[in-house]
């Protein structure tokens, strides 16, 4: 698939519950959650996502399971969908 950009992704840790809901689901560790903007389209499931970080190096990492997804109009805020990323193998 080619490369598509999504703007105002924004990159956060996982909380405990994240993680241990991410295990208990899928056997999978997650690494770091997505939050997308509402109005995106885009397919998030079993994705290869990559971004640089603040050092310019570039993390590249694997969606799964379901996005956790939100009713835009009752969600303050610019996201309104999570998606677990994982380790890339």
């Amino acid at each position: 698939e080619p490369p598509v950009s999504v703007a105002n992704v924004l990159i956060g840790e996982p909380s405990t519950d994240d993680i241990t809901t991410a295990t208990d689901l899928y056997g999978k560790r997650v690494l770091f959650m997505l939050g997308i903007p509402k109005g995106d389209a885009h397919d998030w499931q079993d994705k290869l996502v990559e971004w640089a970080d603040a050092y310019g190096r570039t993390v590249r990492v694997k969606t799964f399971g379901f996005p956790i997804t939100g009713i835009e109009a009752n969600i303050p805020g610019p996201w309104h969908m999570k998606v677990r990323c994982g380790a890339y193998e």
